[in-house]
């Protein structure tokens, strides 16, 4: 396996010597690109726009076809991306050492997600809470090829988020996993709601890092049932689907009861 670690000890080092070295060792005809399984990983840094062109450039780098035959793709994807509490750049927070034409603009990270989103198979987002919302606000026609996206942070997503989020469920055939570890508040509704018809799905983790005082039991009625309206909520929809293929589910301190787990079980 071999691993690119991009890291900063402070939020103004220039971490583009790790971005070079990564992509000459990346280019070179000697490396094994199929026996070095390649995954990336950002820590602590603000991405500008010459950062996120090099990390472009390095998902781009054509990696080793299957030897076996077995992978229908035509060239190997990375196999996992992860961010770790990373910014991208604006106007109102650019390293000291950044010209001012370096932040990074809404088109910079349409195009860097859309490569992202076709050349990792895992893709991480942990305590970047504004990458995440670069990433919902885009306009999502672009193909999606991901198998597992996972995000951390400690704020909620929007109803807009959400709902941009259902919308790549919807229409990803390939997203396999999604994990959301987050607090999770009324905006959450819509994308719970979504689950229902998220057939492609086979694996779901959601928990609420909220440090609740009282259960949101309104949760666990959207999900798994509402009994005092006599309504199945969206993952009982969804497992009774012909068509589903969840095979794994975790649902935490989401105020499950144990007529809810009964349901389930």
């Amino acid at each position: 396996t071999y691993t690119i670690n991009i890291r900063s000890s402070g939020k103004y080092d220039r971490p583009y010597s790790e971005l070079d070295d990564g992509i000459l060792a990346c280019s070179d005809p000697s490396f094994d690109r199929w026996t070095n399984l390649v995954h990336l990983s950002v820590d602590n840094v603000i991405i500008t726009r010459p950062i996120l062109n090099s990390m472009k450039s390095l998902l781009y780098l054509p990696l080793a076809k299957d030897p076996s035959g077995n992978s229908d793709d035509e060239e190997y994807r990375w196999i996992s991306v992860t961010f770790n509490d990373c910014i991208f750049a604006d106007r109102k927070r650019l390293p000291s050492y950044a010209p001012e034409h370096d932040y990074v603009h809404i088109t910079d990270a349409h195009v860097f997600f859309s490569t992202l989103a076709r050349r990792a198979l895992r893709v991480s987002i942990n305590d970047s809470p504004s990458m995440v919302s670069n990433f919902l606000s885009l306009d999502h026609h672009f193909y999606f090829s991901s198998d597992v996206w996972k995000i951390i942070q400690h704020r909620a997503l929007s109803r807009k988020e959400c709902l941009t989020l259902v919308d790549i469920l919807w229409n990803s055939d390939d997203l396999k996993s999604l994990v959301l570890h987050m607090p999770f508040e009324d905006g959450v509704h819509e994308l719970f709601k979504g689950f229902a018809d998220s057939v492609n799905l086979r694996e779901l983790y959601l928990f609420d890092n909220w440090n609740r005082q009282v259960p949101r039991h309104d949760f666990a009625d959207l999900l798994v049932r509402d009994w005092e309206k006599a309504m199945d909520g969206s993952i009982m929809r969804l497992l009774r689907n012909p068509q589903n293929q969840l095979r794994k589910l975790t649902l935490s301190n989401l105020g499950l009861q144990d007529h809810h787990l009964s349901v389930l079980l």
